[in-house]
């Protein structure tokens, strides 16, 4: 009896994962709800790796050029990320929401006014009179205000409902910071660990190789955004100076959304571009066109001048496979997907060069032995 079962059980463990697969596929609803459920619990622990793999390199560097203790090295790590989170809340946030409130409140004036403009300039104009075109563009505004007015109704009940929503994520985010403490106090402890349990799922003869595919993706991701952020904090700043310069409105929500939408390349420039265009549009059809002028510009100088010079041949794919990526990581995942996009097609891309390379020594190396 024995016997036949280690005969058929390769039959018998075969027909187990049929069944799971059925029933996983049956039940799909239940076993997505229990996926967010999972996902819900472990988001502490998501910020705690995040938190802890962004202040590490700081830690590291403190440890290894200045020779400082463990405990000093994080508590400066952690005064330089609390500093950063207060200066943001203390002067950013309250601009940001003032702003946002303020467009909130004022949109009808501001319609009204774009309406005013309409028929004191383009109205005039013998081109619109001759085509007949004012009931359209009449019709057309009024359409925009009555879209415009119910997306705000909708953006204040969103509000009120993060609002709610920040309480539970920030409670999540501080267990978050204190996860990332115990992991920086113990990460040599976590990386042996982590170290024997791919080399008991791997084995001895792919442990090298799995563990060059983490070192990969750590050297690639930490590259990018740290690039990225850099770029992007840069460009954020250039923006706000230019706004002020131009007498833009709202010149720190605009920059703002110009500098966060820049980490996603090629695109995130545009994404950032739409509502900085439209709020001013609102206010001065004038400085919208100046608005426009200036971020096609300030695009073009972080493309050929800034974004190479912090970001080199750290990205070193072709326009063509960024767009590709970012159209499919986008299609998949909304705006993450599109932020880590491109990291993502270049390790895919350099783990295919890889595999192509060694499979072109293998069949030369077979081409040889043949033909001896």
């Amino acid at each position: 009896m024995v016997s036949k079962i280690r005969k058929n059980s390769n039959w018998i463990v075969l027909a187990l994962i049929v069944i799971i697969i059925y029933k996983g596929v049956e039940n799909y609803h239940w076993i997505f709800e229990n996926i967010n459920l999972l996902v819900s619990i472990l988001i502490p622990f998501f910020w705690g790796f995040a938190i802890a793999y962004i202040l590490n390199p700081l830690m590291v560097k403190l440890e290894t050029r200045l020779k400082m203790k463990r405990l000093f090295s994080m508590m400066i790590c952690y005064l330089v990320f609390f500093g950063v989170i207060t200066l943001f809340i203390m002067i950013v946030t309250p601009i940001i929401l003032k702003n946002l409130f303020d467009i909130i409140e004022k949109l009808p004036d501001y319609i009204k006014g774009l309406q005013i403009w309409f028929n004191e300039t383009l109205l005039r104009l013998s081109l619109v009179e001759r085509l007949n075109l004012q009931e359209y563009i009449q019709s057309n505004i009024a359409e925009i205000s009555t879209m415009l007015l119910e997306f705000m109704n909708l953006t204040i009940n969103g509000l009120l409902v993060r609002v709610i929503g920040i309480t539970s994520g920030l409670l999540k985010f501080i267990v978050g910071i204190i996860v990332s403490i115990y992991i920086l106090i113990e990460k040599e402890k976590f990386g042996v660990a982590m170290n024997k349990f791919i080399l008991a799922m791997s084995g001895e003869k792919r442990y090298d190789k799995v563990m060059n595919f983490f070192s990969l993706c750590n050297q690639v991701f930490s590259n990018f955004i740290i690039g990225k952020s850099i770029d992007s904090f840069i460009i954020g700043l250039i923006c706000f100076a230019g706004m002020k310069l131009l007498g833009a409105p709202y010149a720190t929500l605009l920059s703002v959304i110009v500098g966060v939408t820049n980490m996603i390349p090629y695109f995130g420039p545009f994404i950032g571009a739409i509502p900085a265009i439209l709020i001013t549009l609102f206010i001065s059809p004038i400085k919208a066109l100046w608005v426009t002028i200036f971020i096609l510009v300030l695009q073009q100088v972080d493309g050929n001048i800034i974004g190479p010079k912090i970001l080199g041949d750290k990205v070193g794919i072709s326009p063509f496979y960024i767009i590709l990526s970012i159209l499919i990581g986008g299609g998949f995942f909304g705006m993450l997907g599109m932020l880590f996009a491109v990291p993502t097609f270049k390790i895919v891309s350099i783990l295919l060069g890889r595999y192509l390379d060694a499979r072109i020594e293998k069949q030369r190396a077979l081409d040889i032995v043949s033909g001896e």
